[in-house]
């Protein structure tokens, strides 16, 4: 489940572990074949029994590793569940942006449509760790407003434009003093772009290498 991978940046990026696809209830060849190539000690499965099966889970075990599950009821749930075991990441520093300072930092999208938007920031996520939380577009999902509460975020990246992630949740987050960045464009093209202007004017990126990926097929970007 796609929503799930995109969750797993943060654990990836603090571990300085790569991201591996596989089947609900078996594993593909090419993921076996990284991960008898890899050698890891350790597995973290991100998303529930309906994404990964307990039977995959169980064949890793069996295989020697030791596996862990990231998990909730739902999508929201599971990518708040990861953001409570990395923390909000303490060092986006967007003061050229508008003149804040380093502060704790989530990342909010839409779980239903703004996917594109979260795999067009997930070098950002992966490299500061940034936790992604997902909402629908109206109203902020009470899974993330749980999660901002909690880990004392001072500060969310919204992840797309205002059809995605409507201005009344921005206004609310403003209005719990949250500041808010908003990083938009007009389609899912448009609002990747403003990402990686984001990314290299504000946090460091280099700009010397860029990868270019489809906008439609989404795992491959997110891979």
């Amino acid at each position: 489940k796609l929503p799930d991978a995109l969750s797993a940046n943060p654990i990836a990026g603090a571990e300085g572990a790569p991201i591996l696809l596989t089947l609900t209830d078996s594993i593909p060849v090419d993921t076996q074949a990284s991960l008898d190539a890899i050698d890891p000690t350790n597995i973290v499965i991100v998303g529930g029994t309906s994404a990964v099966s307990d039977a995959v889970e169980a064949t890793l075990e069996d295989d020697g590793y030791t596996v862990t599950r990231e998990a909730g009821l739902d999508r929201f749930a599971t990518a708040a569940e990861v953001a409570r075991s990395v923390g909000a990441a303490p060092d986006v520093d967007v003061d050229g942006a508008d003149d804040r300072d380093a502060a704790p930092t989530v990342a909010l999208a839409n779980g239903l449509t703004g996917l594109p938007d979260a795999v067009a920031a997930s070098p950002m996520l992966h490299r500061f760790d940034v936790p992604l939380l997902l909402t629908g577009p109206e109203t902020l999902n009470s899974d993330a407003a749980d999660v901002i509460e909690e880990l004392g975020a001072e500060q969310v990246l919204i992840l797309g434009g205002t059809s995605a992630i409507a201005p009344a949740i921005e206004q609310d987050l403003e209005n719990d003093g949250v500041a808010v960045e908003r990083l938009a464009g007009t389609d899912r093209w448009g609002t990747a772009t403003e990402i990686a202007d984001f990314e290299v004017d504000f946090l460091g990126f280099d700009a010397t290498t860029t990868h270019v990926a489809s906008g439609v097929s989404l795992p491959d970007a997110l891979a």
